[in-house]
């Protein structure tokens, strides 16, 4: 039966005529019946965001319990502002402020803790980021090549040094794949500077890429290499051990079969066969130890069910505003998952709840959550465990954690 439309997400727009293709209000059903979390953007004249304010709501109340209706619930807001400076008749960013509630002229006097401003350095002709210094007080210098790639990325903690350098491909094909890497770190003196002492190097990346930009060898920092082959639609990967994995596939691309083999052998030691519909989609793998994995869809390419290797049997099920997986093991046993909207029966007051319960199963499996419209978890209910509530932050940082005896950790 057909279901009434729902709304899924509206934009609104400004006044001018560039703005048809930036809009300024992001709009989608709230977690909360009846209200709605939007995102507005505020623009400068060069079409780069000024500020992005997100509001909702949590479905807790002002005493961190389920609200009973929507006038009970929490509003939320964050908002984050950026700044940007004119270098070489380009309008570049250079300030990051929020989504925590700072100001950029606090940046200098604030310790980094209360800080959550980023700034960004560019070079002279506005083309590339030289330096960001993060909130955390963290100091990260890039060093480009001509191409604009990055060579060089130097972080500075004030107790340590990490500098990675890079090496690209010498082929055209190939000119943003990174061949080796490496790092170089040091620990810092009282005034900042590298302890010579200290210095440790290690090459964890070394890779060579053939004529099509695929992967041909690779040697790790042990010093072990691994080689690629490629012959029509075949691909071979072997180890320093002499140990082959090859990739088998269709006329479509698909993968077909992955086989393991030893040294010398021409039989795989180890497989898993792939199969597809008609439609392009898999149907069934065959795994190494025998069990079989099976796939089915609906008329619109959904995935209606799936039966493992063990065969546990899972359905899913979605009428638009309530989603359910519904698994069954071949004891007999039956686990429900659902995730909806006013929808859920056992919600409590269904307002931003997700609930997984199993038939048959111990009640300490039933689990019940709320989620406020940041997609946060604020409220959890478990049989184990009782009702335990979070606050956090702007920036989805937890600040409180409360539990069902009432006490509570600080962050």
């Amino acid at each position: 039966q057909a279901q009434a439309p729902q709304l899924q997400v509206r934009y609104g727009y400004g006044k001018d005529p560039w703005k048809q293709y930036a809009p300024e209000l992001i709009a989608r059903p709230s977690v909360v019946p009846g209200r709605e979390h939007q995102i507005r953007i505020r623009y400068n004249s060069s079409r780069q965001p000024l500020q992005i304010t997100e509001t909702g709501f949590s479905p807790l109340d002002a005493q961190g319990q389920p609200a009973g209706n929507a006038d009970g619930a929490t509003p939320i807001e964050r908002s984050t502002r950026y700044r940007y400076t004119e270098i070489n008749g380009r309008s570049v960013l250079v300030d990051i402020d929020g989504p925590l509630p700072t100001s950029l002229a606090g940046y200098d006097d604030g310790s980094p803790a209360q800080n959550d401003l980023t700034r960004l350095r560019w070079d002279r002709s506005g083309s590339h980021v030289t330096r960001v210094l993060q909130p955390d007080g963290t100091t990260v210098a890039l060093e480009h090549d001509q191409a604009g790639r990055i060579t060089t990325r130097t972080e500075d903690d004030g107790v340590r040094r990490l500098q990675r350098q890079i090496r690209y491909s010498a082929l055209s094909a190939n000119a943003l794949q990174a061949e080796e890497i490496t790092i170089t770190g040091w620990l810092l003196d009282a005034d900042g500077q590298p302890r010579a002492s200290s210095r440790l190097s290690l090459n964890p990346y070394r890779i060579r890429h053939d004529a099509l930009g695929r992967p041909s060898q690779a040697i790790d920092t042990a010093g072990r290499s691994t080689t690629w082959t490629y012959q029509d639609s075949t691909q071979a990967r072997l180890d320093g051990l002499g140990n082959r994995g090859q990739i088998e596939r269709d006329s479509e691309g698909r993968i077909k079969r992955l086989g393991l083999y030893r040294e010398g052998q021409d039989l795989p030691e180890r497989a898993a066969y792939y199969g597809w519909n008609a439609q392009g989609r898999l149907s069934h793998r065959l795994l190494p130890d025998g069990r079989l994995d099976s796939y089915t869809y609906g008329d619109a390419g959904e995935l209606l069910q799936h039966t493992d290797g063990d065969d546990t049997r899972t359905h899913w099920l979605n009428n638009g505003s309530l989603h359910a997986s519904l698994s069954q093991t071949p004891d007999g046993a039956v686990r429900l998952a659902l995730q909806g909207s006013s929808d859920v029966p056992t919600a409590p007051q269904n307002i931003g709840h997700q609930t997984t319960a199993s038939q048959g199963a111990q009640p300490a499996e039933r689990r019940q959550a709320l989620h406020d419209d940041f997609g946060r978890t604020v409220w959890l209910q478990l049989a184990d465990h009782g009702r335990q509530s979070a606050r956090y932050n702007e920036a989805d940082q937890l600040l409180v954690h409360t539990r069902a005896d009432g006490s509570s950790t600080h962050y």
